[in-house]
């Protein structure tokens, strides 16, 4: 798969769903593509307005007359939602109810004593070769990215033992027992989903058949950690996370382009191993191919 960039301009302005989704239009047409025949996808963060500029008028939008009228005269594409950004909703919902905000704030402070002072480093470095640990330097976060926080917490906890001989040695502050429990639990709570995540951002391979499969595999993941993970190692947090992501995450189950994606992608062809997939899922196949033909007769008459 390859992917070009046609074109990329500044959008002054108001960012309204009605200009939105005008400007998107327009586009289309300039570039010859408003034949209905010709699929086109387009794919956005979950913003509020992004959400009502691109997706099918609901009861609520149909309020909004003038999106309600751009949409209905001329919408000629299918909208899409990026799923990393839906993730990432999840779990900073999680964070903010069970208070996470606050362990992780301060596992980044730590790291940035460290990538300030040489003197704090070097001591850092010490204690690593000491306690026989790898040979890592720290990874400060970047806080639009929630893999970004799972890959700090990770790199802090594999470094506990030379984080906190160098802290107590200079008489610094650092995590509470009971904090670095909690950030031990996130670790083991966000690997499964950093892990079935990898390659959802890749743009050399269509993704749209993964979607689903990768849902699947992390609501089972959460609840496995559930069932049998030890009292007190971020089985709370794993229940919020459970929770938010199967809210968040309905979206997808409800949309067709999905499905028909994973069902069509011989790596998941298990799926139709279940009855009520294979149902259902022939169904849907079928329906969408008499759908493509109807629309084919239409064009040659």
């Amino acid at each position: 798969m390859e992917a070009y960039t046609l074109d990329l301009e500044p959008f002054n302005g108001s960012h309204t769903a009605a200009r939105i989704s005008e400007r998107l239009e327009k586009k289309i047409e300039e570039y010859g593509l408003d034949d209905k025949t010709i699929r086109k996808y387009v794919t956005s963060d979950n913003g509020s307005n992004m959400l009502a500029a691109l997706e099918q008028p609901s009861e609520e939008r149909r309020m909004d007359e003038e999106i309600a009228e751009i949409l209905r005269k001329s919408k000629s594409w299918e909208h899409l939602r990026c799923f990393d950004h839906t993730a990432q909703l999840a779990i900073n919902d999680t964070k903010k109810e069970i208070g996470a905000n606050n362990v992780i704030d301060k596992v980044s402070k730590l790291v940035k004593r460290y990538h300030k002072s040489i003197t704090a480093y070097e001591n850092f470095k010490k204690f690593q070769k000491e306690h026989n640990l790898p040979d890592h330097d720290l990874i400060q976060r970047v806080k639009t990215r929630w893999n970004s926080d799972f890959l700090m917490l990770q790199r802090a906890t594999e470094q506990k033992l030379a984080i906190v001989s160098e802290c107590c040695q200079a008489e610094e502050d650092h995590l509470t027992s009971n904090e670095w429990k909690l950030a031990e639990g996130f670790v083991e709570v966000l690997r499964p989903i950093a892990d079935h995540t990898n390659d959802m951002g890749s743009e050399n391979s269509p993704t749209s058949s993964m979607i689903l499969p990768t849902i699947f595999e992390i609501e089972h993941d959460l609840t496995e950690f559930i069932r049998r993970a030890p009292k007190g190692t971020g089985i709370q947090f794993a229940r919020k996370l459970l929770s938010n992501a199967q809210e968040r995450f309905h979206y997808y189950y409800g949309n067709d382009t999905y499905k028909t994606a994973m069902l069509l992608d011989p790596r998941y062809r298990n799926v139709l191993e279940d009855q009520n997939w294979m149902v259902s899922g022939e169904s849907l196949l079928i329906e969408k191919a008499e759908e493509s033909y109807m629309q084919k007769q239409k064009n040659t008459i």
